[in-house]
């Protein structure tokens, strides 16, 4: 009795793994923005969004935003929150450097932040 409670406790162990591996993130995506790409896109590394307003308004708990290299002139509020175990990341792309430009985004007698996070945790 004990060798196939233990079998069967391996077996268990095994596909439970593999659901966890498979599905423990399947919320998350990785998206990406890049100043050439269009929003009608799906949002992919070879199918990125054009802008960081549209990219925002995509975005999930435990989902990743990198944004490509580029002048991006627009401001940016994102309304969603993630999760202490799913946050929602936003991170330059590896060794690019993309610059947010608030020219002509606010009048020069109302300045306000280019980046704005409203009612979130994480």
């Amino acid at each position: 009795m004990k060798q196939i409670f233990s079998a069967t406790k391996s077996k268990f162990l095994l596909v439970f793994s593999f659901v966890v591996l498979l599905y423990g993130n399947s919320f998350a995506a990785t998206y990406y923005v890049a100043t050439t790409g269009s929003n009608s896109n799906a949002g992919f590394l070879a199918s990125p969004w054009q802008t960081l307003t549209y990219a925002a308004t995509r975005l999930a708990a435990g989902d990743m935003l990198y944004v490509r290299g580029g002048t991006y002139v627009e401001s940016m509020t994102v309304w969603v929150s993630g999760t202490a175990a799913a946050p929602i990341a936003i991170s330059a792309y590896p060794g690019e450097k993309p610059v947010i430009d608030g020219q002509n985004t606010y009048p020069t007698t109302n300045w306000g932040a280019l980046v704005k996070f409203s009612t979130l945790h994480y």
